[in-house]
């Protein structure tokens, strides 16, 4: 799963490709306004995804963790 951060519309995108890598299945969308706009998105080796806001002011990192 590939996973894209969205700053116009403030959202988390998650894209199932194919077997082939070379079209898209599904899309699952997460946080949609939750947090403004997204940045930029980082998964680490142990799962944890880390998304960093770009609002201008009061930006942060978010740590999503699967528990």
């Amino acid at each position: 799963m590939e996973k894209f951060a969205v700053l116009k519309d403030s959202e988390l995108l998650q894209l199932k490709l194919n077997a082939n890598g070379d079209a898209v299945e599904k899309v699952n969308t997460f946080y949609k306004s939750t947090y403004g706009r997204l940045r930029d998105v980082c998964v680490a080796p142990d799962g944890k995804v880390y998304v960093i806001t770009s609002n201008g002011t009061n930006d942060k990192i978010v740590v999503i963790s699967n528990k």
